[in-house]
């Protein structure tokens, strides 16, 4: 690999462990139409000749990311407007804060609190559901009213992600176990309920396996999701349709645990790929075709490891988390028609991308 934009590859020279810092508050490095300062260009196929599309205010895009205080236990999500995007250029504005979890400890109930980890924002953008002390809490983010779906004492649930017309809300629930003096996770598998936290139902019963990342297709017809491998293999991922029938193993060991990604039209996924699972020191994002089995490789030339692959509304772009060799954790942008990769933030600590699309505003 080769240093490019802001990263540095150092490949068998650092050991990557999960660490975020508290970090100052940062300026973004994308203002109105200009391009990155330190953007990634990887120019392998033909400039599309794309009319750039300006969003209006009754069809907002935003890129949401986390930043948590690990130190106080509490979290902030912020937002980015997106301004313009083409298939090789996006228009960002500045961060803003848009939520500030409760530390920790905290008797507050059915309030956000503790740490963000998993978050998804429903189809309009208005409602987010998001993971708080083990619970699935869904926010109308203009009332600021707060529903607890799950309420689980002995159930940690992970991973909410709404379907494509609101009326559900998928997720992994792993029930607590205690093995001596240690506690754990059994078996987590896959759940549907609806937004109010009713007519829960259990998906997937023919999977044995503990699913440790997954996601639900555009038309709710088919899962992706990944089981650990063999030790020291990595991660299978599979396919298989909602109702448990057609399994199918779709990419082999090597997959991280790192959830996988459907495109919006359902024709394709990304996920990351450790190039040795052993070692976890690097790891690229994979696209691929689900009906043609092609792969290709969107950070190949990109140092560091890579994590939490999420598409665009409109499929042209993927944002994703990255450390670089100083343990930094930035939000960055890869365009998936020429592999142009953008560093949004540059602060540290910077994880879960995801993007919101704000309609009827």
């Amino acid at each position: 690999m080769r240093k490019i934009g802001s990263q540095t590859s150092s490949k068998g020279r650092w050991k990557v462990k999960f660490k975020l810092l508290i970090s100052i508050f940062f300026l973004i490095m994308l203002i109105g139409c200009a391009p990155s300062p330190n953007p990634t260009e990887i120019q392998r196929s033909p400039t599309a000749v794309n009319k750039q599309v300006s969003l209006t205010p009754t069809n907002r895009l935003q890129i949401t990311y986390v930043q948590n205080a690990i130190d106080q236990n509490f979290g902030k999500l912020y937002t980015i407007d997106v301004n313009c995007m083409t298939v090789d250029k996006i228009c960002l504005g500045e961060p803003k804060l848009l939520l500030k979890t409760l530390e920790m400890p905290s008797r507050e109930k059915n309030k956000p609190k503790g740490l963000l980890t998993d978050y998804n924002w429903s189809p309009d953008g208005n409602k987010i559901a998001l993971i708080s002390t083990g619970d699935i809490l869904i926010g109308d983010m203009v009332t600021q009213e707060w529903v607890n779906v799950t309420n689980s004492q002995d159930i940690d649930e992970y991973q909410p992600k709404w379907s494509l017309d609101g009326r559900f809300i998928y997720y992994r629930a792993c029930p607590r176990i205690i093995v001596g003096n240690y506690g754990g996770h059994g078996s987590c598998q896959i759940y549907r309920s609806n937004p109010t936290g009713n007519e829960k139902l259990a998906l997937l019963g023919s999977i044995k396996d503990s699913i440790v990342s997954y996601d639900i297709s555009p038309d709710g017809q088919k899962i992706i999701f990944s089981i650990s491998g063999p030790f020291g293999t990595g991660d299978l991922l599979y396919q298989v349709n909602s109702d448990g029938t057609g399994s199918n193993q779709i990419a082999m060991g090597g997959v991280s645990k790192n959830t996988p990604s459907f495109s919006p039209d359902g024709q394709r996924i990304a996920f990351v790929r450790l190039h040795d699972p052993n070692s976890k020191e690097e790891s690229d994002i994979i696209v691929k075709d689900l009906v043609s089995g092609e792969e290709r490789n969107l950070t190949e030339e990109f140092g560091g490891m890579v994590f939490s692959p999420a598409f665009s509304p409109n499929g042209e772009w993927i944002a994703f988390e990255s450390f670089d060799s100083e343990l930094n954790v930035n939000i960055f942008l890869v365009s998936l028609e020429q592999e142009r990769i953008i560093q949004v933030t540059q602060g540290n600590g910077e994880t879960s991308p995801a993007w919101q699309r704000l309609s009827g505003q």
